[in-house]
């Protein structure tokens, strides 16, 4: 129509004359869509050069990425359910600081998109060093936003001292054939093996999308490291194969649905347990301490399997949660979905079991007060001996409390548990991810897991432009149970207190980088007096992923790039 073509003709603010109206099924007679880099905002003085130099090192997001994610298109109905669903999954995107979608009324009868959006830094740079030479033992570099095609490309690589360097490629697009499908390539050369990764899915986004589906294979070896408590830790040589090819479709309306569908996988693992070598600096040695005191047991499983999921939520934009002031969507009520296999012979299969995995997810709150709740728990039945193994379970249960703008009381019970393991497995205080800060060099190992923590967080309203920052301080308890896992000794309880000095750049990004100064409050013979970590994370995408130790025990085969929704 020609008053979107004028609108377009006269220049970015046009539109600012135009009423804003809320959508009714009016017809969508123009998209207008805008994107600002990092840094739009005029710096501090003394600070210009780093934002036009971070502008000449960017490529803003490109108009037909955005596009992509828009659910609704020109000539089609505009709802207002359809214009938050668009905006919340721009917001969604880890190379979005935010997005904003406005309707407004051509005068006419129609309404005219305005789409806004604005990008994190995309130039990832990370150097590992030590003080010894030679000095630098690592470096990962690429960017997270390719030219602004919603791309990730990353090439690391880590000096392997008396074994191979490790020689890494990661490829990652979010905008596939023009829709948000995902499709994952992960290529690297270990230090003692091998990773190759290839996942293509459209992950389950929105009420509004019918189908949800994912083809994966994946395939590593490499040597699954095991923690002594009172000796030098040892090592099996361990691979791992899987594929799957999966799909679900929607019944019912938008709002309060049921999911169904059916996959079909494929695992192999196996472990030389009658083989374990110590993995030192100068090269693998024998380890002459004895046998390994378990027996891991190998599988080759085809399955078939039938999903299921109930879904009826809704969400609430709020600030300042798991970014110091960025935005993201938290979801409100209940979703839940499950998966049961039965092994298929044929083709070298030798297992005859069956899978049963399940999760959900409870959330309810606002933008000052929020509870979630989120488990999942997975076992396989092998039917010869009549027994259950394989049992996995986590979760975490959270309560975020903001008064006000600078302040934010966190307060949450993380759990990580396993039971009869066919897989190289252990627990410990000492994982970055679901362990107890200040005991990175714990040797105390256990198969169940429990960690509540406090963290009393605070962002002094400084006008600074580059950036945000905020300090918190924080305290940690676990108990860790010592199961059946090998060279566990019995339980151990750790606690700690300390303090945060937390920054992002640009502002309002959702990734947080922070350096925690820990004081290890129980001695656990490694223990340091204080302990200083930096660590960076974007948590806004998801309310809990599985801790790196845990994600190990883990099926390959369960689906969750379909069924971890947003």
């Amino acid at each position: 129509p020609d008053s979107v073509r004028q609108m377009r003709m006269a220049g970015p603010d046009t539109l600012d004359a135009y009423p804003v109206l809320v959508c009714e099924g009016q017809p969508v007679r123009g998209i207008r869509v805008r994107t600002f880099g990092p840094y739009t905002d005029k710096l501090r003085e003394g600070f210009a050069w780093f934002g036009t130099m971070v502008q000449a090192m960017h490529a803003n997001t490109r108009e037909d990425v955005v596009r992509g994610f828009l659910l609704m298109k020109e000539g089609e109905a505009c709802t207002e359910f359809a214009r938050r669903e668009s905006e919340r999954l721009l917001r969604a995107q880890p190379f979005l600081v935010d997005a904003r979608i406005v309707a407004h009324d051509d005068g006419k009868g129609g309404a005219i998109l305005d789409v806004s959006t604005r990008d994190e830094f995309s130039a990832l740079v990370e150097v590992s060093a030590r003080s010894q030479s030679p000095m630098v033992r690592g470096v990962r570099f690429g960017e997270t936003n390719l030219g602004g095609t919603a791309t990730l490309a990353l090439l690391d690589w880590r000096d392997g001292g008396a074994y191979n360097d490790r020689i890494g490629v990661r490829l990652q697009r979010f905008l596939v054939g023009g829709r948000p499908n995902v499709m994952n390539i992960v290529a690297a050369r270990d230090p003692r093996g091998h990773t190759v990764q290839f996942d293509l899915f459209r992950p389950y986004l929105t009420d509004l999308q019918r189908f949800a589906w994912r083809a994966a294979v994946f395939a590593n070896r490499d040597y699954a490291g095991f923690t002594r408590p009172l000796g030098e830790g040892n090592a099996l040589r361990f691979t791992r194969r899987a594929a799957d090819l999966a799909g679900i479709r929607r019944f019912g309306p938008t709002g309060s649905l049921w999911l169904g569908g059916a996959m079909l996988s494929w695992e192999q693992h196996e472990t030389e347990f009658d083989r374990p070598v110590l993995l030192r600096e100068t090269g693998f040695a024998r380890d002459t301490a004895g046998p390994f005191p378990s027996r891991f047991r190998n599988h080759a499983v085809a399955r078939v399997n039938l999903l299921g999921g109930y879904r009826r939520v809704r969400f609430q934009r709020v600030q300042g949660f798991d970014a110091l002031t960025g935005a993201q969507d938290v979801r409100m009520g209940f979703q839940g979905g499950v998966q049961a296999g039965r092994s298929v012979r044929g083709f070298g299969m030798r297992d005859n079991d069956w899978f049963v995995a399940g999760g959900a997810f409870w959330g309810d709150g606002g933008p000052r007060s929020y509870i979630g709740a989120q488990a999942h728990v997975e076992g396989r039945r092998d039917i010869g001996r009549g027994v259950w193994d394989e049992v996995v379970s986590g979760g975490r249960v959270a309560w975020y409390g903001k008064p006000a703008a600078p302040w934010l009381t966190q307060v949450g019970v993380e759990w990580s548990a396993g039971w009869s393991a066919s897989v190289p497995f252990q627990l410990s205080f000492a994982d970055i991810e679901g362990g107890v800060r200040g005991y990175g060099r714990s040797r105390e190992v256990g198969g169940q897991r429990l960690v509540a923590r406090f963290e009393q967080r605070w962002v002094p309203p400084l006008a600074l432009t580059a950036g945000d920052i905020g300090l918190a301080v924080f305290a940690d308890v676990g108990v860790l149970k010592a199961g059946s896992v090998p060279y566990a000794r019995g339980d151990f309880t750790a606690s700690s207190v300390g303090l945060s000095v937390l920054a992002t750049a640009p502002r309002r990004s959702r990734r947080v980088w922070r350096v925690d100064i820990a004081m290890p409050l129980v001695a656990d013979g490694r223990a340091k007096s204080v302990v200083v970590r930096l660590v960076s994370a974007d948590r806004t995408r998801q309310f809990w992923r599985d801790p790196r130790d845990l994600m190990r025990a883990r099926d390959q085969s369960v689906p969750e790039s379909l069924f971890n929704w947003p």
